[in-house]
């Protein structure tokens, strides 16, 4: 049986209609001797990426619902079609998908197509974000922080203790509960976590260790670091001189130096 689908089919950057793609390589255009660079040259990958199945999804609709493809579109896409997408998308996901999609939209117009009057795309932006609310409610789910942190300290201790069983899954258990922790008492974002790496962003100063995050990681653009907690110290230096000696990453030795916990699969 065929899952429904929730949102529309993404058709891909190469099948827009020739003048949208051609306007969107123009905004992405990177600075050189001779150019100036594109409106949306400074947007990092995820977010390219988003606006580009935003853009996708509109088309997609278009398609596949509307059952019909504009030369011209989404860039010359009328109130109608935008409420009736909009009507669309609200009997099918969350209000916060729903407002992230017309959102995204909105970008690539202001973006790509900053003459053209996008003000109807923008009052919709702007009502959708009056009323989206939380489908659910996590902050029920919510734990303290020294709650995760004996979570992990006491997954780190059972991963210490066992005697019988897959090696593997001790060690998966021992990584897990020190990522836990350490995210705990140092939040990070996790693609920022996942992509450190010993001795470029995790370095030993003296007896204590620090975490540096270089810009590129970093959500406001700026460079962040903190240093390892103490109360961790122990558990970090087991981890790399006991556990991830241990650990390989199965198909590359690039990534056999990372220390971010979903990088680091088991032998």
């Amino acid at each position: 049986m065929t899952r429904k689908r929730k949102l529309p089919r993404c058709v891909p950057v190469m099948e827009w209609p020739e003048k949208d793609r051609r306007a969107w390589a123009l905004a992405l255009r990177p600075e050189d001797i001779f150019d100036d660079s594109g409106s949306a040259s400074h947007l990092r990958t995820p977010s390219v990426k988003s606006i580009e199945q935003a853009v996708g999804r509109f088309l997609g609709w278009l398609e596949d619902v509307e059952r019909r493809k504009a030369t011209e579109v989404p860039h010359s896409s009328t109130i109608g079609t935008l409420r009736s997408y909009v009507g669309w998308l609200e009997g099918r996901v969350a209000p916060f998908t729903v407002l992230g999609q017309v959102r995204d939209l909105h970008e690539y117009l202001r973006l790509a197509w900053p003459n053209v009057d996008r003000s109807h795309v923008k009052r919709a932006e702007r009502s959708l974000s009056w009323k989206a609310t939380p489908t659910k409610d996590k902050r029920a789910r919510l734990r303290p922080s020294e709650d995760l942190v004996l979570l992990g300290e006491e997954l780190m201790s059972r991963a210490t203790t066992l005697e019988r069983g897959d090696q593997r899954l001790q060690l998966a258990q021992y990584r897990d509960g020190l990522a836990i922790a350490l995210l705990a008492l140092r939040p990070l974002r996790i693609r920022a976590f996942g992509s450190i790496q010993l001795h470029d962003h995790l370095l030993q100063v003296g007896d204590s260790w620090k975490i540096t995050i270089p810009p590129e990681l970093s959500k406001t653009h700026r460079p962040w670091e903190a240093n390892v907690p103490t109360r961790l110290l122990p558990a970090l230096i087991h981890y790399l001189g006991e556990i991830r000696p241990h650990s390989k990453v199965a198909g590359t030795t690039h990534l056999a130096g990372r220390f971010g916990y979903q990088l680091m699969a088991l032998p």
